[in-house]
């Protein structure tokens, strides 16, 4: 799973805080991956808040990845830094349009098809230049 690998990367190189937002369709996987990354010793915490609720968690992020959803416009609206990513549809016409916000088209129809390197590299670009934090410095 590409988004594993992207957290294991961004945990190994910054001590990353992560969070995942789901809706009920991602609950089994989420879970799944939840378990694989704390074996790991990766912690992860997980919302199925709804969007308006979710707003306040993706307002305090330095920096939220994902694939085009309906939450990447919420994070976009909150002022987070935004880094979506985008398979069949076009980036282009959907990505919010902020400076902090930036997506990556994948290079076929499928978004799978995107690489975790070129991921991780627009990430620490995007992420601000005081990061990585000490361990449990407040954020």
């Amino acid at each position: 799973m590409n988004f594993e690998k992207l957290i294991v990367k961004l945990h190994n190189q910054f001590n990353a805080y992560v969070f995942i937002i789901c809706g009920p369709l991602d609950k089994e996987p989420i879970e799944e991956l939840k378990n694989r990354l704390k074996k790991k010793n990766i912690e992860c915490n997980i919302t199925s808040q709804p969007i308006r609720e979710s707003s306040v968690m993706l307002a305090m992020s330095q920096l939220y990845i994902t694939n085009d959803t309906g939450t990447m416009h919420s994070a976009a609206l909150s002022g987070a830094s935004v880094l979506s990513l985008f398979g069949p549809t076009k980036g282009w016409e959907w990505a919010p349009e902020k400076d902090n916000c930036k997506y990556i088209q994948s290079p076929s129809e499928n978004i799978n098809d995107i690489s975790v390197d070129v991921v991780f590299e627009k990430a620490k670009e995007m992420l601000p230049k005081n990061f990585p934090y000490k361990k449990n410095q407040i954020h």
